[in-house]
């Protein structure tokens, strides 16, 4: 049962956050401005082909899984103009306020879906989420095996079973490839999902800087594809195609926007969860939406 939980937290946050986020919306929203000294004319032959975003490319995005009581949810904040991703994590206890009335985050999920999460959000904190991603546990797997390697540092040596054969693999810096970050997951995730959700975002944001090429117009579209027609979900091809270029232009100038959100949570007297004032503070400075 215990592995079960760990298997249910592994797919529910990391897998549909991670796929999802940086196949779909890094392709489909994110523009970065260079951060980077100006390229010189020979590398640019003209200022029109550099992509220079405003506020309007903003967006907020939610994640979670396609299930009766997701026990935690990514929120997604893409910032080209200051050149950052950030992501929010928060569990099912996290109290909001829906038209007027205070519950936890799962009571509003039973009653209104993933819609009324969204709304709740919105009304709770000064800021606007009106897309969403939902992907069920069944599409993970083969989602996953799209993604590639990605490196990762051992704090010791890790045994696992892979394909039915026994390996260690040395502590350090090792390249995992799906199945190897599936093992690795299932036993350093944190039960706990206030610490979970902190401990899989910085693996996100590690992983999302790392496959950045995922963005190149070679690339983004088939997986696009394969995501969306995987998912619930409202966006639209439109979202994506109208940002190709720009996916292609970031994926070449981009280094590092991923960051994660650490929020510390205040316990309430019926055992649900408040932001502390000084998480409550970071998270509206980054999600503000006049940036």
């Amino acid at each position: 049962m215990y592995r079960s939980f760990r298997l249910r937290a592994f797919l529910t946050s990391f897998t549909s956050a991670f796929l999802i986020f940086l196949i779909v919306w890094m392709a489909a929203l994110l523009m970065i401005r260079p951060v980077a000294p100006a390229p010189s004319s020979t590398a640019l032959q003209s200022s029109s082909s550099v992509y220079l975003p405003d506020s309007s490319d903003c967006m907020t995005l939610l994640l979670c899984e396609d299930s009766p009581s997701p026990s935690v949810y990514l929120l997604l904040r893409f910032q080209p103009v200051v050149g950052n991703i950030f992501i929010f994590p928060f569990p099912q206890k996290l109290v909001l306020s829906l038209n007027q009335v205070s519950e936890p985050a799962s009571q509003i999920y039973r009653s209104f879906g993933i819609n009324g999460i969204c709304q709740a959000l919105s009304q709770t904190y000064p800021i606007k989420v009106e897309h969403y991603i939902k992907l069920s546990k069944e599409a993970l797997v083969p989602l996953l095996d799209e993604l590639g390697s990605t490196k990762i540092f051992l704090e010791k040596d890790f045994p696992m079973d892979i394909y039915n054969t026994s390996v260690i693999l040395k502590k350090g810096l090792q390249v995992l490839d799906g199945a190897k970050m599936m093992q690795w997951l299932l036993k350093e995730t944190p039960s706990n999902f206030s610490e979970q959700g902190k401990f899989l975002s910085k693996v996100l944001a590690d992983c999302i800087n790392q496959h950045l090429s995922l963005l190149e117009e070679s690339n983004s579209q088939e997986l696009f594809s394969a995501v969306v027609n995987s998912c619930q979900t409202n966006l639209t091809f439109s979202d994506y195609d109208a940002r190709r270029k720009a996916a292609d232009f970031l994926s070449q100038i981009a280094k590092d926007p991923a960051r994660p959100l650490l929020p510390t949570f205040i316990q309430n007297e019926d055992a649900t969860l408040s932001l502390s004032p000084e998480s409550l503070s970071e998270f509206q400075s980054a999600f503000a939406e006049n940036q």
